[in-house]
């Protein structure tokens, strides 16, 4: 699928998508797009000076073995173009450069789990994977991390951002800058009186299901800079300490 556009002829942005392909996003040739003109003027106009767009789901950003900012993922490299995550990382940096238009652009970027009491996503999804199995799975040696956020605390910064976020911001919702998966597990079998088993990567897919290639993520991240930036300081439960509670094991 390929979506050109042009002004005047000064501007011809190519992105190509296929499934066939290795590269499956390339974005080529891009310095203005009519449609950002379009919705930034739209903005504008209504005055909606405020822009945020919340995003999710990222992988290792800052690469293996580092601990991600806020600073990575702001160049559209060849990896995040050829993978599902580039069409997100592209919408990102798309927000971001509506602050050259005038509005108030960040981009807030969430977890793999903002967990709470009413969460559905992965970790209680997980739970109830280890209640079937009868056993707490984890991949490998488990010591894959992942960030997480208190959804209290998500929200605070949700707020913030809108209220005073600088233009061109981008903002990390984290609370626990790296949990090793097996810690989860471990939690999860304490609550659910079960045991942990360790799962092989080849294993993992029929084991978590569409979770398979999730759990084996190692994608630490901090929010030093959004802390800083905004005054923001996590104060809800922790995520080990979360999954202590009832609500992530009640059966409806």
């Amino acid at each position: 699928m390929s979506l050109r556009a042009s002004s005047k002829g000064q501007v011809r942005a190519v992105i190509a998508m296929s499934r066939r392909e290795p590269d499956a996003m390339k974005i080529l040739n891009v310095k203005r797009i009519e449609t950002r003109q379009k919705l930034g003027s739209a903005l504008i106009n209504v005055n909606a000076r405020q822009s945020v767009r919340v995003t999710g789901g990222w992988k290792a950003r800052g690469g293996a073995g580092r601990v991600a900012t806020e600073d990575d993922g702001l160049v559209p490299s060849a990896e995040a173009r050829a993978n599902p995550a580039g069409r997100r990382h592209a919408t990102a940096l798309f927000t971001l450069s509506l602050a050259g238009l005038g509005v108030r652009a960040s981009v807030l970027r969430f977890p793999p789990t903002v967990h709470g009491d009413g969460d559905h996503g992965f970790v209680a999804t997980l739970a109830g994977i280890a209640r079937q199995r009868g056993v707490a799975g984890y991949v490998g040696d488990g010591t894959n991390r992942w960030p997480a956020v208190h959804r209290s605390d998500a929200a605070r910064l949700a707020r913030l951002a809108i209220e005073a976020a600088p233009a061109g911001s981008v903002l990390h919702a984290v609370g626990d800058e790296g949990v090793p998966f097996r810690e989860i597990a471990q939690a999860m079998s304490r609550r659910l009186g079960i045991p942990t088993a360790s799962v092989t990567p080849a294993d993992a897919p029929q084991h978590f299901g569409h979770l398979g290639h999730f759990v084996a993520l190692d994608c630490p991240a901090t929010a030093a800079i959004t802390r800083k930036l905004l005054r923001w300081e996590p104060a809800g439960p922790r995520l080990l300490e979360d999954l202590g509670q009832d609500h992530y094991y009640r059966q409806d």
